[in-house]
C-alpha cells in the first residue's frame, strides 16, 4: 500500500471510532435526559418540602438544590428510605463545590471537563468528604410511613458548615448540641407526669445530668482535637523527589536535597521534643479537684501523642525517613531515639486513659450523691482500683 494510500486509511479508520464514540455519547445523553425525566416526575410533595427546607437553611434557590438531587437515583432512593416504615433516620445533603456530573446524569452543562461547580448532593455522610455547608434531615421514629399531613411533625432540620481543615465532625455535634439542643433542653420546665413522683423527678435529673455530661465529654473531645501535633511537609521536596521509591532513589546522592530534608527531619524532632518536655514537667493542681481531671489530662496527651504517631506511620514520613537512611545522615540515629520516646508516652498514655476510663462510673457518685451517699460507693470504687493496678502489674510481668 501506498503512503498515501495508508494515510487515507488511517485517517477513515479513526474517523469511524470518533464517529462511534460521539453516537454512544449521544445515545448515553438520551437516556440520561430520560432518567433524569423520570426521577423528576418520582418527586412527591414529601421530597419538595424536603429540598424547600434545605434551600431555605442554605438560602439558596429551590432549582439549586433540586438539580443537585435530580443527578442520581441514590439521591431520590435516599429521600425515599427517610419516608419509609424502617427507613433511614437521616440522611444529609450537601452544597459544596464539587467535580461535574456524569453524563448519566441528564443535565446539559457547557463547562470543560475537569472543571469544579457548586452542586447539592444526598448522601449517608459515608460515601463523600463531608464539607462545605450541609443541611441534616431526620425523624426521630421511622416505625410509620412519612405521608404529606405528616411531615411538618416528623421531619426536623438542622444545618451547619464543615471546612475539613479547619473543624471536625466532633466539632460540628459538639457546637450544635451546645448552641441549640442544650439551651431548649436545660430550659424545658413540662415533663408531663415524669415529675409527679420521686422516682420520676430522679429519672429527670440522671438524664438532665447525663446529657450535660455527654455535651461536656464533646468539649473536652473537640480540646483534645484542637491540640493534635501539626507536621509541614514542603510540597517541593514531595512531587518528582520522594513521593515515591523510584524518585528517591533516583535522588539520592544530592546534597542539597539531604540537606532540606535534614532541616525538615529537625523541625519535626524538635515539635516531638516539646510535647514530651511538657508531658515530663509535673502538673501543679488544685487540691480540690476531682479524679475525673487526672482522665482529662491523660486523654489530652494521648491526643496529641496519636496525632505525632500518625504521622510517624504516614506514607511523606517514612519516605522522608528513608530517605535520610539511604543517604547515611547521622540525624537518624536521633530520630530513633525520639521514635522510641513517643512511642513508650503513647503505649503509657494509653494504659492510664484506659485504667481511668474503668474508674469513671464509680467516681461519678462522688460528683452527684450527698455526703452521707458517698460512703456507701467508697468500697466498689477502691475494689475497682485494687483490680486496675493488679491487671496492670500482670500485663508488665507479661
Amino acid at each position: 500500500m501506498a503512503p498515501g494510500q495508508f494515510a487515507a486509511a488511517k485517517k477513515r479508520k479513526m474517523s469511524t471510532v470518533l464517529l462511534a464514540q460521539q453516537q454512544s455519547y449521544r445515545e448515553a445523553q438520551v437516556k440520561g435526559k430520560e432518567a433524569r425525566a423520570n426521577r423528576s416526575s418520582s418527586l412527591l410533595a414529601q421530597h419538595r418540602h424536603v429540598l424547600e427546607m434545605v434551600a431555605m437553611y442554605m438560602n439558596l434557590d429551590y432549582r439549586d438544590i433540586e438539580d443537585g438531587v435530580l443527578d442520581a437515583d441514590i439521591h431520590i432512593k435516599l429521600l425515599d428510605s427517610l419516608f419509609a416504615v424502617g427507613g433511614r433516620k437521616a440522611v444529609l445533603i450537601f452544597y459544596s463545590e464539587m467535580d461535574l456530573p456524569s453524563v448519566e446524569s441528564g443535565r446539559l452543562i457547557s463547562l470543560p471537563k475537569d472543571s469544579k461547580m457548586w452542586r447539592a448532593i444526598v448522601s449517608t455522610g459515608k460515601d463523600v468528604e463531608a464539607s462545605g455547608t450541609c443541611v441534616i434531615a431526620y425523624r426521630v421514629r421511622n416505625s410509620v410511613h412519612i405521608e404529606v399531613k405528616r411531615i411538618y411533625t416528623e421531619i426536623h432540620f438542622s444545618s451547619f458548615f464543615l471546612d475539613p481543615e479547619e473543624t471536625n465532625t466532633i466539632c460540628v455535634v459538639n457546637d450544635m448540641l451546645r448552641k441549640v439542643r442544650e439551651p431548649v433542653v436545660t430550659r424545658t420546665k413540662i415533663w408531663g407526669d415524669l415529675v409527679k413522683t420521686p422516682a420520676g423527678v430522679s429519672k429527670k435529673d440522671d438524664f438532665l445530668r447525663q446529657f450535660q455530661d455527654f455535651v461536656t465529654f464533646l468539649l473536652l473531645t473537640k480540646t483534645d482535637l484542637a491540640g493534635k501535633v501539626k507536621f509541614e511537609t514542603p510540597e517541593s521536596l514531595w512531587v518528582g523527589i520522594l513521593s515515591t521509591h523510584t524518585e528517591l532513589m533516583a535522588s539520592l546522592g544530592n546534597s542539597d536535597i539531604v540537606k532540606q530534608v535534614e532541616a525538615v527531619v529537625r523541625t519535626w524532632g524538635k515539635q516531638i521534643k516539646q510535647v514530651l518536655t511538657q508531658s515530663d514537667h509535673l502538673r501543679q493542681e488544685r487540691d480540690d479537684i476531682g479524679p475525673l481531671v487526672e482522665l482529662h489530662h491523660w486523654r489530652r496527651l494521648l491526643a496529641k501523642f496519636t496525632s505525632i504517631i500518625e504521622h510517624l506511620k504516614s506514607h511523606k514520613c517514612k519516605n522522608y525517613i528513608q530517605y535520610l537512611i539511604q543517604s547515611k545522615s547521622k540525624l537518624i540515629k536521633k530520630w530513633r531515639v525520639l521514635d522510641n520516646r513517643i512511642t513508650d508516652a503513647t503505649n503509657e498514655a494509653a494504659d492510664n486513659v484506659k485504667y481511668l476510663y474503668s474508674l469513671q462510673k464509680y467516681c461519678m457518685p462522688l460528683y452527684f450523691s450527698e455526703p452521707n451517699d458517698i460512703v456507701h460507693h467508697i468500697p466498689k470504687l477502691m475494689y475497682a482500683i485494687r483490680n486496675g493496678v493488679f491487671n496492670f502489674i500482670v500485663l508488665q510481668h507479661h
